[in-house]
């Protein structure tokens, strides 16, 4: 019973939608920056570099093999004055609520690649990109949870 509950009050309310469209929006920032992780990142700095940089590359193949359902480039419309209020309300948000810090800057940096025009000039942070990994795992692992309670609930 209590699970039957918490089903039906994730779906009520649009969690699992918002779920898997920032899931897909973080992914879709780990695709557009593939080249940049794989040749701009420097590696050496890390202190298992050569397991870094190896285990970045199954999950960048995998994701090279999805259908995208939006386009950044349409979602963001009113490039600069859209990334700024953006990146202010991230800034703000990440002040505020401290628990969450590696979800708000991992979404942070999907908005930062998906908004850049100039993938080639943007610049990441180690942070940022550690950020934005581990957040995408962290959704990743939800997203799987809610696959086994939906298992549940169907056997019950």
């Amino acid at each position: 019973m209590v699970l039957k509950v918490m089903l039906w009050a994730i779906s009520a309310s649009g969690y699992i939608k918002n779920l898997y469209f920032v899931y897909l929006l973080k992914l879709r920032a780990l695709n557009k920056m593939e080249p940049y992780l794989t040749s701009k990142v420097n590696w050496q700095s890390c202190k298992d570099q050569c397991v870094a940089h190896e285990s970045i590359k199954s999950p960048l193949k995998v994701i090279r093999t999805f259908r995208w359902t939006f386009d950044e480039r349409t979602l963001f419309r009113q490039e600069s004055k859209v990334a700024q209020e953006l990146a202010e309300h991230f800034r703000n948000i990440t002040n505020i609520i401290d628990c969450g810090k590696v979800q708000i800057h991992g979404l942070g940096t999907a908005f930062k690649i998906l908004i850049s025009d100039h993938l080639d000039k943007l610049k990441l942070h180690r942070h940022e990109i550690v950020t934005l990994i581990k957040s995408v795992a962290r959704l990743s692992n939800s997203i799987h949870h809610l696959y086994v309670f939906e298992k549940m609930s169907q056997a019950t």
